[in-house]
């Protein structure tokens, strides 16, 4: 009632200076701010506890100072858990009272039974409107793990066994760790203190190990863990597991993976795939078949395969080339395919890894050194695939397939080289002792380079040679030789030049006639001295 005699209103006529430095509140800002005015100050203020550990007791001092210009008393209530505790205080006076200026201790006992939070608080009680709360908290510094909340282990065979390592780094304080079943939360009681910490011992679900299920992290400590997924078929698999810890927080994860099958795809081949011929001897299992037409002897061919991995799964392949499997009325009607162990074709890589839905590049070379027809399977074949055992259903083992068999086919001709003409002469007489040149062509109407060699010839009656005597001529082309044709005796000369082409079974011939006579000194004098006398 004295202070509303203060709070009067007003007069709507009087302006009060602008400059005024007195503040002026509202009648019920003026309450709110007395009721909230403390007559004591606390130290420290929030009560904290932290570093404690499960089974022990700690305990603080707090001080409360006497703020105000009259001696007091108080009175605490008591904490609302049974975690903290009040001891009797310790009073300047006999009297319980603290004159201004003056301080009374309290011990605040804490006594957790778990590594969690804790929040509680007490208030102090004194003559008029004003108490003061002070807050009780029992704090650790938390473990922080970069676990993600999705574990993705990616895609595997079925049947397969895939094995992938996270690295969990705890980058907070202390702490310990167990994961369980997502069914299981509820029903999981641990005692953390009679956990082994360094057992790799695991935590199985369907499909899905993880390891060590147990583990300790100190601060900016890490761990492996590893995840084993084995698909038991083609579909996506989702497990969920929490991670406990020993601060009872809980932090639910799921692990997610999917089962594939192998599969593969011959996008295209070079030059295309080829229909099988009326008559000639085809493989019982191959459907492709790639052939190598107008080749030659001594000559390298290749053709380029693509082949697509069709899973996210990479895998080890091996290429196999081998006879192929024919019948034996097959065999009779062949057209003349020569079927060898040792094969002219050859696959580049021959093996290595197809990458996850990746494309690849193969080259099939064939590297004829005769004459003749070719005819091998090459086999595209997948190493260590699961397969399901037909006895135990539940149980797999690894053998390789084979998933693509393509025939290749070659056939080699002989080199279409001649040498024009084919017939050389000398006309008229020719004397022994001088050498006569000719000109005469190679010509390589092939579409391959061939090489050459000619053979010089020596008899009794004259010596030819050619130059050059040895080369190559390119695909479709020609060259030019001189014939040197020297006498040794009269008569008529009639003799063949041999020469070799490349891979050739015989040697072909170019067919050289002239007629030499010897010189005579006695003529030729009397010849001069006739001339002499004319």
């Amino acid at each position: 009632k004295l202070q509303q005699r203060a709070d009067f209103l007003k007069n709507p006529r009087f302006l009060p200076d602008p400059r005024s430095l007195v503040k002026t509140f509202k009648k019920d800002a003026v309450a709110t701010i007395r009721h909230e005015e403390s007559y004591f100050q606390a130290n420290p203020h929030p009560v904290l506890f932290n570093g404690y550990e499960v089974g022990f007791s700690y305990q603080l001092k707090l001080e409360l100072k006497n703020i105000t210009a009259a001696s007091r008393q108080l009175r605490l209530i008591e904490p609302k858990t049974n975690y903290f505790s009040l001891k009797m205080g310790d009073f300047p006076s006999t009297n319980g009272l603290v004159a201004p200026g003056m301080s009374c201790t309290f011990t605040i006992q804490f006594t957790p039974e778990t590594l969690e939070d804790y929040n509680d608080q007490i208030e102090v009680k004194t003559m008029g409107e004003g108490s003061l709360v002070i807050p009780l908290q029992g704090r650790r510094k938390p473990p922080i793990l970069n676990l993600p909340d999705e574990i993705n282990c990616g895609h595997c065979l079925v049947g397969d066994v895939k094995t992938k390592d996270f690295v969990i780094q705890n980058t907070g304080g202390l702490g310990r760790f167990c994961f369980i079943n997502a069914d299981e939360v509820n029903t999981t009681q641990i005692d953390w203190d009679q956990l082994n910490y360094d057992s790799e011992e695991g935590l199985l679900m369907t499909n899905f190990i993880i390891s060590p299920r147990i583990f300790s992290l100190q601060e900016n400590e890490s761990v492996i863990i590893k995840v084993v997924f084995s698909p038991e078929g083609v579909k996506s698999f989702l497990s969920g597991i929490v991670l406990l810890c020993d601060n009872c927080v809980k932090n639910s994860h799921h692990i997610i993976g999917i089962g594939e099958v192998a599969d593969i795809e011959l996008i295209s081949v070079e030059g295309g795939l080829h229909e099988p011929i009326l008559g000639e001897t085809q493989d019982l299992q191959a459907e492709q078949i790639v052939r190598f037409q107008e080749c030659y002897p001594d000559v390298v061919y290749t053709k380029t395969l693509l082949i697509k991995n069709r899973i996210p799964v990479p895998m080890d392949y091996e290429w196999i080339i081998s006879p192929p499997q024919v019948t034996s009325n097959a065999l009779t009607i062949n057209s003349g395919d020569a079927i060898e162990t040792s094969s002219p074709f050859h696959i580049h890589p021959s093996s290595g890894v197809l990458d996850e839905e990746a494309e690849q590049c193969f080259q099939i070379i064939f590297s004829p050194t005769s004459i003749d027809h070719w005819f091998n399977v090459a086999t595209f074949s997948m190493k260590n695939i699961p397969v399901k055992n037909e006895e135990e259903e539940d149980k797999y083992f690894y053998q390789n397939q084979d998933f693509l068999q393509i025939s290749i086919k070659g056939q080699t001709q002989p080199y279409n080289v001649k040498v024009e003409p084919g017939f050389v002469a000398l006309s008229g007489r020719n004397f022994c002792g001088i050498t006569y040149y000719k000109t005469v062509t190679l010509v390589n109407k092939s579409g391959s380079c061939a090489s050459f060699q000619w053979q010089n010839v020596d008899t009794v009656r004259c010596s030819v040679a050619c130059d050059p005597s040895n080369g190559s001529i390119d695909g479709n082309s020609s060259m030019e030789f001189l014939v040197a044709i020297t006498g040794k005796k009269e008569g008529r000369v009639d003799v063949e030049i041999p020469y070799h082409v490349q891979s050739s079974v015989t040697d072909s011939r170019l067919h050289l006639q002239a007629h030499f006579v010897m010189a005579r000194q006695q003529q030729y004098s009397d010849g001069c001295n006739a001339m002499a006398a004319n």
